[in-house]
């Protein structure tokens, strides 16, 4: 069975698109950015999810929903754990981005 969105004639030498980055580029705004959480509950599970809110244009934005948990307390955990990792992670982000 063949895939029809996998290319069969990948080779190492072959060059990227200069598009294929765009979403790197987009998304730059991210490493230079608040970061908080969210633990909202939905149909009887706990949604978490991280809100990325531009330090230049607080109307800039993102919300990245990242897991469903039973418990609140279990919820309210990962939440922090993730902004932490989040926030550690936007100096890798910022040196990547330049």
């Amino acid at each position: 069975m063949e895939l029809p969105i996998f290319n069969y004639n990948y080779s190492n030498e072959g060059k990227g698109q200069k598009d294929d980055l765009e979403v790197v580029k987009d998304e730059r705004w991210l490493g230079n950015s608040l970061v908080g959480y969210m633990v909202d509950e939905q149909n009887g599970e706990w949604l978490v999810s991280l809100v990325f809110i531009s330090n230049d244009n607080p109307l800039k934005f993102a919300i990245r929903r990242l897991e469903r948990h039973h418990s609140i307390e279990k919820a309210n955990q990962y939440a922090i754990l993730s902004q932490k990792t989040a926030r550690m992670l936007q100096p890798c982000y910022q040196s990547f981005s330049n």
